[in-house]
Parts: C-alpha cells; sequence; structure tokens
C-alpha cells in the first residue's frame, strides 16, 4: 500500500504541484495588477516597519505601517510589500480601494506582472507535466 502511495505522488505529485503553485502566483499577479490600475493612488508616510524574524534557514520579513489620507481621513494600514531603501518617515505612494480606503496595495505594476508571468510559467511546466503523464498510461495501456 505504501508503494503504491509513493508511486502516485511520484507519478502525480509533480505536476499537481506545478499546477497549484502556478495558479496561486498567477491570479495573485493579476489581482494586484487589477487593483494597482484600477485604484486611486494617495500619498502616504511610512511610520512602523516592523520586523519578524524568520526561522534559522529562513530571511526576516517585515511588516510595514503607513499612514494616508483619503477625503479627509486619515488612515494606518499595514503591508508586508517591504521594499530595500523604505524606513520611518520615508513618502511612499499607495493605491487604495475607494470602498473600503483601509486596504492598500503598494506593489509595483512590473513586480505584480513579473509574480503572474513567474506563475503562468509554473502553471505551463505543470499541464506539460500532467499532458506528459496521461499520454504515458495511454501508451502503457496500447502496448499491455
Amino acid at each position: 500500500m505504501k508503494e503504491k502511495l509513493k508511486h502516485i505522488f511520484d507519478v502525480y505529485g509533480a505536476p499537481a504541484i506545478c499546477l497549484l503553485v502556478g495558479l496561486v502566483f498567477l491570479f495573485t499577479g493579476i489581482g494586484k495588477a487589477k487593483k494597482i490600475n484600477v485604484f486611486p493612488t494617495a500619498p502616504a508616510e511610512i511610520v512602523d516597519i516592523e520586523i519578524i524574524p524568520g526561522a534559522a534557514d529562513e530571511t526576516d520579513t517585515y511588516r510595514v505601517t503607513v499612514r494616508y489620507a483619503v477625503g479627509g481621513t486619515i488612515y494606518e494600514s499595514k503591508t508586508d510589500d517591504y521594499k530595500n531603501g523604505w524606513q520611518e518617515g520615508k513618502q511612499i505612494t499607495v493605491h487604495y480601494n475607494p470602498e473600503k480606503p483601509q486596504e492598500i496595495v503598494t506593489m509595483s505594476t512590473g513586480r505584480a506582472i513579473l509574480i503572474a508571468s513567474i506563475g503562468g510559467l509554473f502553471t505551463l511546466i505543470g499541464a506539460w507535466l500532467w499532458i506528459r503523464v496521461i499520454r504515458e498510461k495511454a501508451a502503457a495501456k496500447q502496448s499491455a
């Protein structure tokens, strides 16, 4: 039974993982790019940068708090999209959701497109691997 499960994972695991990772990256990138192009912008100030230590083999994560005004109301929102050179007091531009101004995007269009492109590549590789598995199974059935 254990060997059968290992065989199933060996055959279908890589295509499934590539497809899942690819689709997540693809739709994340597309979603961010859409928001960047649709959401209006506001000047913002970085008010805090929290460093979240990574595990022994991982890098640290940064959670950035920004303050900005929309329609006379001041908002503070957090983002995990840290860029080198950011420091407290730095002025940046945020894209905010006009229906929920506390929802922001700080990512650049180029970065969103890069994420979507990586996702598309992984999706294509996963689909190619899956098609290859299906063809090999069909060829094995015909020769048997």
